[in-house]
């Protein structure tokens, strides 16, 4: 049961990647969640895109005409405060070094996300970086953390 979070439906994830279906995937989990979605294929209009009520920026390391990694420089150029999630079928190694990069220029990142990958890991993610953003117990965990029997 998917439920939806009390959300403004100005907030909103920024999917930037060259494939519509996985801007139409992430759009479909993100309202599943109770959130508006934008998706780009590209870095053009990106300006526009990175506003304030962004939740989180999902951005492919293979964009035409502006790699990830430079996308990912000019993000933290314009100061981006939206947590960011690195997305690539490159190896794993590629995205935990392009994560490192994203942190290392000051950039709030989310941990990577493999592709191929399933709706319900995106839906799983939204929720957590959403979590994220609102006030949390002093007692809560976050998502990113695993359970532990203590």
């Amino acid at each position: 049961m998917n439920a939806a979070l009390p959300r403004s439906a100005t907030q909103r994830i920024l999917v930037i990647d060259d494939e519509d279906e996985i801007g139409e995937l992430v759009a479909a989990a993100a309202e599943s969640v109770g959130l508006a979605c934008t998706a780009l294929t590209s870095a053009q209009h990106l300006d526009e895109a990175i506003a304030p009520g962004v939740e989180a920026v999902m951005l492919d390391l293979m964009l035409p005409g502006m790699d990830g990694i430079e996308l990912v420089r000019l993000l933290a150029d314009r100061a981006c405060r939206a947590p960011v999630v690195l997305m690539s079928g490159h190896d794993k190694s590629v995205l935990r070094s392009a994560e490192q990069l994203a942190k290392s220029l000051g950039l709030r990142t989310a941990g990577p996300l493999q592709k191929p990958f399933r709706i319900a890991e995106v839906e799983n993610l939204i929720r957590c970086l959403v979590a994220s953003e609102t006030p949390q117990p002093a007692r809560a965990a976050p998502c990113s953390e695993p359970l532990t029997e203590a």
